[in-house]
């Protein structure tokens, strides 16, 4: 579906962080290794959101290479939880700890979201399955 470039996902970061696109290029280079470390951090998530949906888990963690690749993870993780992640690393970067703090409690608080909601629907999944149907 709609899923978020690389790119996009920084674009959305500079603008919760109110950064300006043209003074954004001291970030450039630490874009694609700090949205690996998130792809990392939020693989178990991802996951839990697929098992809720049904879908085929991942079985090893993707990684992105270019601004342009599409990142491979739920749109909700990729809009509402991913941004706050990277805004806290690259506020870490520029020493901006107030801001991480913050950021980082914004992410923490998202990401456990998606994380609680899923074991939910998980096991509204198993209580659904009629076990006498073949």
């Amino acid at each position: 579906g709609g899923n978020m470039t690389a790119n996009q996902l920084y674009r959305t970061t500079l603008a919760i962080m109110s950064e300006n696109e043209s003074n954004a290029s001291s970030y450039t280079e630490f874009v694609i290794p700090n949205i690996n470390v998130l792809l990392s951090e939020l693989f178990d998530t991802e996951n839990s959101l697929r098992a809720a949906e049904g879908q085929p888990i991942l079985t090893e963690i993707p990684q992105v290479a270019l601004l342009t690749d599409v990142l491979p993870y739920n749109e909700q993780l990729c809009r509402t939880v991913m941004p706050y992640g990277l805004a806290v690393y690259l506020s870490l970067g520029d020493d901006e700890y107030s801001k991480a703090g913050f950021y980082d409690s914004r992410y923490q608080t998202s990401k456990l979201k998606y994380s609680r909601a899923n074991y939910v629907a998980i096991e509204d999944h198993y209580s659904d399955i009629d076990y006498e149907e073949e």
